[in-house]
């Protein structure tokens, strides 16, 4: 007897056992649930907090903690990006917000983080004074010196050279030096291994400019060198006034200390003009001192000598003042393709270039770029039709959207195909005609349901007019038809939104 009621008992606390560690189970499930909810928004409640009393460190952590609980809500990194927009407007931070105008994640986070680079581009070009500042990089990159160190200088010459040449580089040197109030210090070496400026004397140089030409000299991502090879004899073989060497030297010299592009004014040093046709010595101006200063304003892409931290502290992330063109780019523009509009092949090298500023995220420099080339196609209307579609797309990432739909109805003029359509419902959604959106899409993605891209405009025009069972019916219909859709990082990321 004793025995069979100790294994009842054994049995009924073994039940007893089970019960209690299903609900314990089950509690932890729910807790788990609920804790998975209310952390993130408690992470979120707190950074707010913090952010509204300026404690902006700690509001990143909350953001950031909020943000792996919730990797694929845009909320908070919108925060994230507020908070570094209120932060000192260093390198680190300039560049972060830069990245984030970039996103194509999270739409309203780009779209209010260009609103303040935009403020702060403003304000720095407000107190610098005028610039030419968007025309310097080489080949996409900031190349300067550390203006920390004197820069060393050589002249490579000899009895054939006219003393007067020597003696006019020799000032133009000096007079960039006094223009830039001793920011920028030469010096002339007598040893050539030494010099971070060569400076050499040719019959020609291989370039259409052919009175002087530079080079940057790069070793293993470092600015080891500038070479500067001035002509001796102008066409006519005879020798060149001391105030023309000058100016060229002057200009060249800008060359060397990063200004690689050009000012569309006469009156500056960095003219692309004629400089051996103009009688008057050129000055150095305040725009081109401007844009130097600017130059060595900000952290470059190549240096010769590593900045210290200590320079490091209060410059600019180049990309936020380099990449956004000013009048000056337009003027150049206005008058390069004037002069090459006679030549047709020219025109197609201009469409080439605006791919590189395209794919270089500059779509602004594109666009100035295509509308001055729209008047000269009027003879080939599928190219027209590509420029002005290309020209709406570009202005509606660059959030411009009443100047796209301008240029995209012109568009329509010659034809309308898939991709144009998408685009003119992308605008609708934009400029809050959400319930046309939604109607032209529902057309246009039931032709076509295996098309991601309209799948999820679709969805989102039925989301923005809180039609939730048409936006489940979007996801499931395009999966249906289209069971790869699922390994596109959107969709599956749409999906597991919709769960949630």
């Amino acid at each position: 007897m004793k025995g069979q009621e100790d294994t009842k008992k054994k049995t009924r606390d073994l039940k007893i056992s089970l019960v209690v560690f299903a609900l314990l189970t089950i509690f932890t499930i729910i807790f788990m649930f609920y804790l998975k909810k209310l952390m993130p928004e408690y992470m979120m409640k707190q950074g707010k907090r913090y952010l509204e009393i300026g404690h902006y460190a700690k509001a990143l952590q909350m953001f950031d903690m909020a943000s792996e609980s919730l990797p694929y809500s845009c909320e908070p990194v919108y925060y994230k990006a507020i908070t570094y927009s209120k932060m000192p407007p260093n390198y680190e931070n300039q560049k972060i917000l830069y990245e984030y105008s970039k996103s194509s994640d999270c739409e309203n986070i780009s779209e209010e983080v260009t609103k303040i680079l935009n403020m702060m581009r403003k304000y720095y070009f407000k107190t610098s004074g005028e610039s030419y500042i968007d025309n310097v990089l080489y080949k996409d990159k900031l190349v300067r010196w550390n203006n920390n160190d004197v820069i060393p200088y050589y002249i490579n010459y000899n009895d054939s050279i006219p003393k007067e040449y020597v003696d006019s580089i020799r000032r133009a040197f000096f007079n960039w030096q006094i223009a830039t109030n001793g920011e920028i210090k030469f010096r002339e070496t007598e040893v050539e291994q030494n010099a971070k400026i060569y400076i050499n004397f040719v019959d020609k140089v291989n370039t259409e400019d052919n009175l002087g030409h530079t080079t940057p000299v790069f070793v293993k991502n470092r600015l080891s060198q500038m070479k500067i090879d001035f002509v001796k004899k102008d066409a006519k073989k005879k020798k060149f006034k001391s105030e023309t060497i000058l100016s060229i030297a002057q200009h060249e010299i800008g060359h060397a200390l990063g200004i690689w592009g050009h000012s569309a004014n006469p009156e500056d040093v960095m003219y692309y003009g004629d400089i051996a046709s103009k009688e008057k010595m050129k000055v150095i101006s305040p725009r081109d001192v401007n844009t130097i200063v600017t130059i060595y304003k900000m952290i470059p892409d190549i240096i010769d000598t590593p900045l210290l931290d200590s320079q490091k502290q209060f410059l600019f992330f180049h990309n936020l003042l380099t990449t956004y063109p000013n009048k000056n780019f337009e003027n150049e523009i206005n008058i390069a393709i004037g002069k090459s509009v006679q030549d047709k092949s020219k025109l197609d090298k201009w469409i080439g270039l605006t791919v590189d500023f395209q794919n270089a995220k500059q779509y602004e420099r594109a666009n100035l770029i295509l509308i001055k080339l729209l008047p000269y196609l009027q003879d080939n209307k599928e190219k027209k039709y590509q420029i002005l579609y290309t020209i709406a797309d570009n202005f509606y990432k660059l959030k411009d959207y009443e100047n796209a739909k301008k240029y995209l109805n012109s568009a329509f003029m010659i034809k309308k195909d898939l991709n144009a359509q998408l685009l003119e419902c992308i605008l609708y959604l934009k400029l809050g005609k959400n319930e046309l959106a939604q109607k032209q899409l529902s057309v246009l993605f039931y032709e076509n349901p295996t098309n991601i891209e309209i799948a999820l405009k679709l969805a989102e025009a039925c989301h923005v007019n809180k039609n939730k069972k048409e936006e489940k019916k979007v996801l499931k219909t395009l999966l249906k038809n289209n069971p790869n859709a699922i390994k596109d990082e959107r969709v599956l990321k749409y999906k597991i939104n919709m769960k949630n």
